[in-house]
């Protein structure tokens, strides 16, 4: 088989849910280049996205086991660490007299968006296809899930801890 019919395999066997979250991570990323003014509910949505993918890979590939559920639970207290600091909603600050919040352009959307989406892709590729140990892959999988999960939960902890301190002034 060549490395086209190889590629034309993959693509086709690519559930159609895939391509939208893609593309939504896409859209999603450029328009968090520039900085705007948004209501809190659409500052939600990236971190909401990223929270459920990395719930719903521990309750796929986890099987309840408990090395790996602590392995998930052990990133995700890892990953808050640059969370909080970089989280693009832990970046956002609530616009005076209104229920908006400024939130500053950044490319660290568009690029961890697209950086998990690839890994996570490749990750279940090679499970589909059994290119290494499941266990090392289920592994790898939820390592990461956990990591992005802790990220996004420490940046929305963040933004809504400065959403209940009161106004400076």
């Amino acid at each position: 088989m060549s490395v086209m019919q190889i590629l034309a395999q993959i693509l086709s066997h690519t559930p159609p849910w895939v391509w939208g979250v893609l593309v939504l991570l896409v859209a999603l990323g450029l328009m968090a280049r520039r900085s705007r003014v948004m209501p809190l509910g659409r500052v939600l949505v990236m971190p909401a996205i990223f929270l459920c993918w990395g719930v719903a890979t521990l309750g796929q590939r986890s099987g309840g086991a408990a090395a790996l559920i602590a392995l998930w639970a052990a990133m995700l207290l890892v990953g808050a660490v640059p969370g909080w600091r970089w989280a693009p909603s832990a970046q956002a600050r609530p616009e005076p007299g209104s229920r908006r919040l400024m939130v500053p352009g950044s490319l660290v959307p568009l690029v961890l968006g697209l950086g998990i989406f690839v890994v996570k892709y490749v990750l279940a590729v090679a499970l589909g296809m059994q290119l290494a140990e499941p266990m090392l892959l289920r592994s790898v999988d939820l390592g990461l899930s956990g990591l992005m999960a802790g990220f996004f939960l420490a940046g929305l902890a963040r933004l809504l801890l400065r959403l209940r301190q009161p106004a400076a002034g």
